[in-house]
């Protein structure tokens, strides 16, 4: 039986999930693909059907959460406060507070910034970064 739509990518989003997750457990080049679908609850086949590697699991987990971050700190930026200093202070406390209070922001500073080792398998990972 077909997956909807709406369920296929809820499944995709359970997995990048899974992986943040994963990484932030093991680091990225100790996480293996199998760990990964297991932590979803999906078969490998899924993971295949959603991603083509860890690689481009790792950009669409990069990319959501960037793209996200972005906008935050833009809506933060265009409050059209006259102290432009004060804008700045504000903006990066809210950054840092939602480091501090939202999981999946906290596991990906952490993943991004202590968790990437560079390794032959990771060389496509962290040449983006």
């Amino acid at each position: 039986m077909r997956k909807t739509k709406a369920e296929a990518l809820k499944t995709r989003e359970h997995l990048m999930l899974a992986a943040l997750d994963t990484f932030y457990q093991k680091g990225v080049s100790r996480a293996s693909l199998n760990e990964i679908a297991q932590n979803a609850g999906v078969t490998r086949g899924a993971f295949y059907w959603h991603f083509k590697n860890k690689e481009d699991l790792f950009d669409a987990i990069f990319q959501r959460l960037c793209d996200e971050i972005a906008g935050r700190l833009e809506a933060d930026l265009n409050d059209d406060a006259a102290d432009m200093w004060e804008t700045m202070h504000v903006s990066l406390t809210n950054m840092f507070h939602r480091m501090e209070n939202d999981p999946a922001h906290y596991k990906f500073s952490s993943v991004l910034h202590l968790k990437c080792e560079r390794t032959e398998q990771n060389q496509a990972i962290t040449a983006v970064i």
